[in-house]
């Protein structure tokens, strides 16, 4: 187990350690010889340094995910995960949807250009801040008008909604926008989203349009929950309105998608 407080090692192993019955060799990853110099690169530019898996999958360490999800993310251009500009074409695109009535309803457009995933535009309604509840059609109108890249009306290849929104995802593909009518279940799965996301940050694959403020704000905020860190369960913070988490669900729902669409193409 990874996280040093599941009950493997509470229970068990930490106190026959400590009883002198129970030897712990602490290994890194440099440590393995069946790696080759190339995949240890490879490996080590996955996982940046400062997050949790650098800790654990290349120092060997049995590391609480504890502070900030995403600690190397910084929203100045320089640091290279948010971009001033976007390049003039793209060649498929992905829509993401974090569906809520009275939490945050978030929606990000990601297009792919040059084997990189750029978020180009997002939208967030939090129903409790503005003091308005939409419905389902005003949220299909939303999703309609962020289907443009300039004055170009797009096509998402995929629409991405949580598969526990079968309801909505029905209305997308009744509705009135062919271009909304792809609307598929997003892969849910929490942890390998999260490391998906960390992966394709690392690499330089997702990057953020400086005006994207929900998608950045979602990425540089979410925290670790601590009460579950000390049940040895990694998770993070839940919210309502006005937390990051909504933004960084969809990220991740479309993180998912977009490491495998690079991984067909060779190109991860």
């Amino acid at each position: 187990p990874e996280n040093p407080n599941h009950p493997l090692y509470v229970e068990t192993t930490d106190p026959l350690t400590e009883a002198g019955k129970l030897y712990y060799l602490h290994l890194v990853m440099d440590d393995n010889p069946a790696l080759s110099e190339e995949a240890k690169n490879r490996i080590k530019s996955q996982w940046p340094v400062g997050s949790v898996y650098h800790k654990r999958y290349v120092l060997g360490l049995r590391a609480a995910a504890e502070g900030r999800v995403f600690p190397f993310f910084d929203e100045d251009p320089a640091a290279g995960y948010v971009v001033n500009s976007l390049p003039d074409h793209f060649t498929m695109y992905l829509a993401g949807i974090d569906y809520g009535i009275s939490n945050p309803f978030v929606a990000q457009l990601w297009g792919l250009s040059g084997g990189v995933w750029y978020c180009i535009k997002d939208f967030e309604w939090d129903s409790l801040k503005r003091q308005k509840q939409k419905t389902n059609p005003e949220y299909i109108e939303d999703l309609a008008r962020l289907c443009y890249v300039g004055d170009r009306r797009i096509a998402p290849d995929q629409v991405l909604i949580p598969p526990e929104e079968p309801g909505f995802q029905r209305e997308l593909i009744q509705c009135a926008y062919p271009e909304l009518h792809r609307a598929r279940d997003a892969d849910n799965a929490i942890l390998p989203g999260i490391e998906d996301l960390t992966t394709l940050l690392s690499l330089g694959k997702f990057k953020i349009f400086h005006k994207c403020e929900s998608t950045i704000y979602g990425l540089s905020n979410l925290l670790w929950d601590e009460k579950k860190q000390k049940q040895g369960i990694d998770m993070f913070l839940k919210g309502g309105s006005g937390a990051p988490d909504h933004a960084a669900d969809c990220s991740r729902y479309i993180g998912r998608r977009a490491k495998h669409v690079l991984a067909r193409m060779g190109l991860i």
